[in-house]
């Protein structure tokens, strides 16, 4: 019995780092080296346990966070750690529908549903550099947009108002008079926001 039970754990996946191999930004997935060898005991010795490297798994869905209304996208390089997480059971029938299925094995705790967490980082990980491309609250960016409005137009006012004298004549405006900007800013808010590419 303690045989099955340690065989039945050795074999249970539930949740390890790994290290991204490649990454299909239009598919959202990536081939991911689990990070964490597995312990198989030896035929001779069961009480004796050597690593083994697991293999590289093809097609992981990367779970970026989103919704019906937004999503946060982001890109994979080789070497970025994430964090795969085994479903209870296959999953593969709800990934091509989004609906409630019947799983088309009977496996548990597979590699073969696994999907990957951006995020995990060994301690002595690298952190990343800020990325060039930043992200503002849509009504920061409208309320700016608006000063600006403000700011041209007082200054188109100066500029209007502005007279030169010639000698011996009355004063005369000389200067094509700038327009003003009447539009109101637009919508900026968007669903989608992307980072670092």
């Amino acid at each position: 019995m303690d045989a099955v039970v340690h065989g039945v754990h050795t074999n249970l996946a539930v949740s390890l780092p790994g290290v991204v191999v490649s990454y299909d930004a239009a598919a959202r997935t990536a081939n991911i080296q689990p990070a964490v060898d597995r312990l198989l005991p030896l035929a001779d010795d069961p009480d004796t346990d050597v690593p083994e490297k697991l293999p590289v798994l093809q097609g992981v869905p990367v779970c970026w966070p989103c919704g019906t209304n937004f999503a946060i996208l982001g890109e994979l390089s080789a070497g970025d750690p994430v964090l795969l997480v085994c479903q209870d059971r296959d999953i593969s029938a709800w990934r091509d529908t989004g609906k409630r299925s019947v799983p088309g094995d009977n496996s548990m705790h597979s590699w073969a549903s696994a999907v990957a967490i951006p995020g995990l980082r060994a301690d002595a990980g690298v952190l990343p550099t800020i990325p060039g491309d930043a992200a503002a609250l849509a009504s920061v960016v409208l309320q700016e947009l608006q000063e600006l409005r403000t700011a041209i137009n007082q200054l188109a006012a100066s500029y209007n108002l502005h007279a030169h004298a010639a000698l011996g004549a009355p004063p005369s405006t000389l200067l094509t008079p700038v327009p003003y900007v009447t539009s109101t800013p637009a919508e900026v808010a968007s669903a989608i926001l992307k980072l670092g590419g």
